[in-house]
């Protein structure tokens, strides 16, 4: 209850259309970023199963989906700045929410080689910085204030990451 769900549906298409339901009652839950067609985000309102529906587009669609519990970055209130260490399996990618902000920046400080960040802004779905840049900083902001899912991709060894991000 009150954890933020982010469900994805991208084909190789064109996105198919899904949606998201309780596990005890079957109802619809409504999209709170319904612009972005292939991303469903909310808090779930209770500790339960939930069900995600992709629906059929009346032809073969080839579609992968992620289901993710994307942390929330807190940041200090004077400075804007959140900085978070852990350990990452490899080949694992942790994903945070940035609250919507006029200008984000985030360093990855520390972390094996092949680590790097992509940014993607959730309700227009806009690519802020894409993984075949392979980069560990970014400094930007979506065209307009919206929350953003910020990923660090591990790479082939587990190890210990510092992020550091400022808003």
């Amino acid at each position: 209850k009150g954890s933020l769900l982010l469900v994805q549906v991208v084909g190789t298409d064109d996105d198919p259309r899904f949606t998201v339901h309780r596990g005890d009652t079957g109802e619809d839950l409504a999209d709170d970023h319904p612009a972005n067609v292939a991303h469903w985000i909310d808090r779930l309102p209770e500790t339960l199963g939930y069900l995600v529906v992709v629906h059929r587009t009346g032809k073969a669609t080839s579609f992968g989906i992620g289901v993710e519990e994307p942390r929330e970055l807190f940041f200090d209130a004077e400075t804007a700045v959140a900085e978070v260490s852990l350990n990452v399996p490899a080949n694992a990618s942790v994903a945070y929410v940035v609250p919507p902000s006029q200008l984000i920046k985030a360093d990855l400080k520390s972390g094996p080689r092949d680590a790097y960040v992509t940014l993607e802004a959730v309700d227009s779905g806009q690519q802020l910085l894409k993984a075949d840049r392979g980069s560990r900083t970014y400094r930007g902001a979506p065209s307009r204030p919206e929350e953003v899912i910020l990923r660090v991709h591990q790479g082939t060894e587990a190890g210990d990451i510092t992020l550091h991000v400022e808003r």
